[in-house]
């Protein structure tokens, strides 16, 4: 088991590794916006404050969304990310 912490939404989550980080935000009522779960629309953008290495490694469809600075800086779409262990996550307003 992992912990998700979501510091926006004061939020601890338990995860089975290998969950998918954005179904089990969602399924635990965070404050992450949704619009497609498929790295087409980038609402599930998220800044990882800790934790990086216990996320799936980034796949092409989640780079193409996302600037370069974005990547750098420890920003990933939540619907592409597998849980490996504990990650601590900030959710961006997508508006």
């Amino acid at each position: 088991m992992a912990r998700v912490v979501v510091l926006t939404d004061n939020l601890e989550i338990i995860v089975a590794e290998g969950d998918n980080l954005g179904e089990r935000c969602h399924e635990s009522n965070s404050s992450i916006t949704f619009g497609c779960f498929a790295a087409q629309c980038g609402y599930c953008r998220i800044h990882v404050v800790d934790g990086m290495q216990s996320l799936s490694a980034m796949e092409e469809d989640e780079r193409s969304l996302l600037e370069e600075e974005e990547i750098a800086g420890g920003f990933r779409l939540a619907c592409q990310c597998r849980v490996l262990g504990d990650v601590t996550i900030e959710i961006l307003d997508s508006t």
